[in-house]
């Protein structure tokens, strides 16, 4: 959760980062973006690369 503009920890700006970086590259790739949170690894590897 941010907190006037920061993260309370490291660990959940690490988290907002990969999730960040995650729809970002969903976006460029025109891929459902709730589909690709809701996927696998394996999935996610399987979608960016088609």
């Amino acid at each position: 959760m941010k907190i006037s503009g920061s993260f309370r920890t490291l660990a959940g700006a690490q988290i907002f980062a990969s999730l960040r970086s995650v729809v970002s590259t969903a976006r460029k790739h025109g891929c459902n973006i709730l589909q690709i949170l809701t996927a696998t690894p394996a999935q996610i590897v399987q979608a960016f690369a088609a």
